[in-house]
């Protein structure tokens, strides 16, 4: 081995790619591997704070790929407040790996250790680890809903596709509802967190909550229920200024869709409205694989009630795989 203590640092937040690249290198170059991760204290002006990961969930999660690896007995693992850690008290340190991201960071430390009289460290930075869009992999990315863990990009998984139809075989299944089914609008307020994102995919579900003051950060309609035309009431009230924003044809889902969504998520949406020409009903699917980790879907279900579905790893997965199966 060229070193016999090097030292790595990181949030290891969702644990990815970008982290196993990462260990990867310490790990075939030092023979002992000390590993901070960061506590609450050095990430509260992080993206989606509150998608962050516990402390305990985090290192779990790192210390499986270590076990898996067989590195965990060359492992000292240690929580870090500050973007020093033992940096500059272990004088047997010998090396750190880091990210482009960090270098400065490392090179501040290795300037702090000089004063501090402590020995020359090498700095060795792994290059970013790239998702299949062409930008790199990262825990917020995986927070915001855009990339999965191994760096597949979920706007590309959908954009390659030019149309999705349903196919017969798959209407029995998107039959049943994929999260809470609710019957009562007042019990919508305990599944809402108020610093997540709220979409809202059908007519009668969004002006039930928009009676009821609740207005979803994005909504999906048609301005039809059940084939028939709102109530000019309601579309007075909630809608009059709304205009068609794009076609989606029964049973399908328009990749003009799919531009739009992501348009609307990334100019930091309060209360935006789609307007479809055609059927919103299957939308839900691509407003669920594309949103924020956390973000809140309600939809509604004819004869079932609103359906609350909190997006999560697992939904957008559930819901990748359905896809994959659209013609």
């Amino acid at each position: 081995m060229q070193f016999k203590h090097a030292i790595i640092g990181g949030t290891f937040d969702h644990f990815h790619i970008g982290h196993k690249a990462m260990l990867e290198k310490v790990f075939s170059i030092a023979e002992k591997v000390s590993i901070g991760i960061t506590t609450p204290e050095m990430y509260q002006n992080k993206a989606l704070l509150s998608q962050i990961e516990p402390f305990d969930v985090r290192q779990v999660g790192l210390k499986n790929f270590l076990e898996k690896n067989n590195w965990l007995s060359r492992t000292v693992i240690i929580p870090i407040s500050s973007k020093y850690g033992s940096t500059l008290t272990d004088p047997t340190i010998e090396a750190i790996v880091v990210s482009p991201e960090t270098e400065k960071v490392a090179q501040e430390i290795q300037s702090e250790r000089v004063q501090k009289g402590l020995s020359n460290i090498e700095i060795i930075t792994v290059p970013f680890v790239m998702s299949d869009d062409g930008k790199l992999v990262s825990s917020e990315r995986i927070r915001k809903g855009e990339i999965d863990r191994n760096g597949a990009s979920y706007s590309t998984f959908l954009e390659k596709r030019s149309s999705l139809h349903l196919p017969d075989s798959l209407r029995s299944e998107l039959q049943k509802p994929i999260g809470q089914i609710v019957t009562n609008i007042d019990d919508i307020s305990r599944f809402l967190d108020p610093n997540s994102f709220l979409v809202s995919v059908g007519d009668i579900v969004t002006t039930d909550l928009m009676q009821h003051d609740i207005f979803p950060t994005i909504s999906i309609v048609d301005l039809r229920t059940r084939r028939q035309e709102l109530d000019p009431a309601i579309i007075k009230k909630f809608f009059s200024n709304v205009n068609i924003s794009l076609k989606n044809p029964a049973g399908t889902i328009s990749p003009d869709f799919v531009e739009l969504f992501l348009e609307k998520l990334q100019s930091n949406p309060q209360r935006e409205i789609i307007r479809i020409d055609g059927e919103e009903d299957l939308l839900t699917m691509p407003a669920i694989l594309l949103s924020p980790l956390g973000t809140t879907i309600i939809y509604g279900q004819f004869e079932v009630g609103m359906i609350v579905v909190e997006v999560t790893e697992d939904i957008k997965d559930m819901i990748r795989q359905l896809l994959v199966q659209f013609s």
